[in-house]
This record gives C-alpha cells, sequence and structure tokens, in this order.
C-alpha cells in the first residue's frame, strides 16, 4: 500500500483498520489525493495532527500514548485516557484496545498456545499499529523485543507483588544471566541444531530466535536496558542532563532504537543511523518524563535536571506539590524545545533506511511530536 499511495495514506488507512471504525472525511480526502509513489522525502505524515485528530486515527494513537509501552518507556503508568477526553474517544480507545488483542492472538497462533502467547501478546496498540505496517517476519522480531523488554520493565516498576529493590535487582540480574546464555547459545550452537536446551519461557524462545535471525542483534543494547533499569531502583534525581539524564534516557529508551535496527533492514548502520536511533529513543523519553511528572512523584522521583531547575528558578517543593508556576512553564518550554531536536536529528537520518521501516519510523516521530505540541 505504501508503494502505491504514500506513507500518510497508507499509515492512514492501517489505522482506520485497527480502529475499526470509518474513515474519517479528511483521511478519505487523503487517500484520494495520495501520491502516486513512496519517495524517502515525502512530506511528513500530516494526519497524525491537527484537524484529522479528532478520528479515530487520533483515539488510536493517543491510546498507544497512554499504554505500557517500553518501546516509549513508562510500562503500567501509561494505560490511561487524556486527561478530559469525551466519552466518544473513549470508546474509540477501547476499540483500539480489542484490535490490538486480537491481532496478538492472531499473530501468536491462539487456540491451545494461549498460555504461552499471553506472554508474547501485545499491550500496546503502538505495536499493533507497527506490525501492521512491517513484513510478518519483522513484526515477529519486534514482537520478541516487546516481550523482552515487557518483563525487564515489569520486573523494575510492577506492584504486584511488592519487592524491595534489592529483589528487583537480583530479578533483574537472573534476566542478564539468561540474556547472556541465550545470545550465547544463538551465535554457536543453535543454528546448527547443537545448542542448549530449549528455554523455558516463551518469551526467551522468541528471543533467541531473533538472534538467529538476525545476527547483527547485538546484546550490548539489551545489558544497557537492564542497567538503566537497575538506576531507577536507585535514583531518584538527576544533577545534569549531560551526561547524566541524557545517559539514562539512552539506556531506557534509546536502546531500543539500536535492538530495532537490524530488524528494520539495518544490519550494518553508520554512525550518523546510530545516532538517530538513539535520538529517537532520547526524544521519546523525555516527552515521557515531562508528561508524567505526577506520577513520578508519587514514586519519590523527579527526573528534571536539577541544573535545569535552577536555571529556571524552579522549587523541587513546587514540583513535589504538583504546582504549576510560571517558572515552572518556562522550564517546560526548555525541556520540549530540547526534545524537538533531539526528534529532529532522528528524522533526518530516516532517508537513509530501508523503504519498508521509513513509515514505522516517521510514524514514531510526528507522533512524539504532536505528544510535544500538546505539552
Amino acid at each position: 500500500v505504501a508503494l502505491r499511495i504514500g506513507p500518510a495514506a497508507s499509515l492512514t488507512a492501517m489505522v482506520v483498520l485497527v480502529a475499526g471504525a470509518p474513515a474519517a472525511p479528511a483521511a478519505r480526502a487523503e487517500l484520494s489525493a495520495a501520491p502516486a509513489r513512496f519517495a524517502p522525502s515525502a512530506p511528513p505524515l500530516s494526519l497524525l495532527s491537527g484537524a484529522a485528530t479528532g478520528g479515530p486515527l487520533w483515539a488510536v494513537l493517543a491510546f498507544a500514548a497512554a499504554s505500557a509501552s517500553p518501546l516509549c518507556r513508562g510500562g503500567r503508568r501509561r494505560r490511561r485516557a487524556p486527561a478530559g477526553a469525551p466519552e466518544r474517544r473513549q470508546a474509540l480507545l477501547n476499540r483500539g484496545r480489542c484490535a490490538a488483542r486480537a491481532a496478538a492472538a492472531e499473530a501468536t497462533g491462539g487456540g491451545a498456545a494461549a498460555g504461552e502467547s499471553a506472554e508474547l501478546s501485545v499491550r500496546d496498540p503502538m505495536l499493533d499499529l507497527a506490525s501492521r505496517l512491517l513484513p510478518e517476519r519483522e513484526r515477529r522480531g519486534v514482537l520478541a523485543l516487546y516481550a523482552w523488554c515487557r518483563r525487564a520493565d515489569e520486573i523494575c516498576d510492577g506492584e504486584q507483588p511488592p519487592r524491595t529493590a534489592e529483589e528487583r535487582d537480583r530479578l533483574l540480574q537472573a534476566v542478564e544471566t539468561d540474556l547472556r546464555r541465550l545470545r550465547g547459545d544463538g551465535a554457536s550452537g543453535a543454528r546448527s541444531g547443537d545448542g542448549g536446551a530449549e528455554p523455558p519461557s516463551a518469551i526467551d524462545r522468541e528471543l533467541r530466535r531473533a538472534f538467529e535471525e538476525w545476527p547483527a542483534l547485538s546484546e550490548e543494547p539489551f545489558l544497557d536496558m537492564i542497567s538503566g533499569m537497575r538506576q531507577e531502583l536507585y535514583v531518584s534525581r538527576y544533577a545534569t542532563f549531560e551526561p547524566e539524564l541524557k545517559r539514562y534516557a539512552y539506556c531506557v529508551a534509546g536502546t531500543v532504537g539500536l535492538m530495532l535496527l537490524p530488524i528494520l533492514g539495518v544490519p550494518k548502520f553508520t554512525k550518523e543511523i546510530k545516532a538517530g536511533a538513539i535520538d529517537l529513543g532520547v526524544a521519546i523519553q523525555l516527552t515521557n518524563i515531562l508528561r508524567d511528572v505526577g506520577q513520578d512523584v508519587a514514586l519519590g522521583r523527579i527526573y528534571l535536571p536539577q541544573e535545569d531547575l535552577a536555571r529556571f528558578d524552579v522549587d523541587e517543593a513546587d514540583i513535589l506539590a504538583l504546582r504549576r508556576t510560571p517558572a515552572y512553564c518556562e522550564l517546560v518550554r526548555f525541556e520540549v524545545d530540547r526534545a524537538r531536536q533531539f526528534l529532529q536529528s532522528a528524522r533526518l537520518t530516516v532517508p537513509a533506511l530501508p523503504q519498508f521501516s521509513q513509515l514505522v519510523v516517521l510514524a514514531i516521530i510526528q507522533f512524539m511530536g504532536a505528544l510535544l505540541d500538546e505539552l
């Protein structure tokens, strides 16, 4: 579809299918006026913002923003509708959730494998959207990465069962040990049939298959993500943006971009492509930090750099009390501009990606830009 009607129109069509709702008039107009062929220099996906955001496209992507996605880092705290959303939009959000679950069951086989597929199921409509824009092989690889990231995230932030930081740290260490074993199997005997025992977890089996199918998939970003999650257990303040907060944002979000590059058709990436993937993750994490100040305060965390609080004369007590002062608003504008710079850096590398993966990355960039507009 993307090759024939262009990225914006094809994305619109796919999201309308996910939402299970008729195309909005703006979407129909976009489809009828679609360009004849896809080009790397195609304009931004304008339907992700503006007037069209009142229809099913807005609903699915808004739910994606509010859902539990390690790709946008934040786990369980993302499951909420935008504040003040009308009932019609909430209904569409629920419809998008049902469509995502149905797609997950289809992707993982359903039926007798229901218990196993629950580990791999899509709990994030943004991932479901991406899976509908990718070939089946790549779709399965993305699902494997998502499931692994989700499991690690729940160890770090999950409420049930209650655990101390030390208990969570030990569980993360076990995940790291399993990862090294999986990577060792995938890099040696697993492809020739004489590898180690079959992993007991469906998540680990799928991840090992991904390592086998994409040899360029490195364990380094996985280990860095575990490092970032471990950091969450013990660090609740960041003195500086660079290197402290930026390093954290790389670990918990920029690493996802590096994981995805081989699956998106970039087995050997240049320094520029690697930087773009990391910058997109940093932009996503900065956006989530700004959006979730209240939730983080409830957990005793303030991710906004202390140097920026001092620069704009923002009192930490005001943040803890959730007081939106003029100084705080100036701080948010500054951080939004910073996030936009990272988004722009990521956008510049999109034409270097294979055509089949450009649409997915452009959709994420445009979507995050829309969230920054709201902030």
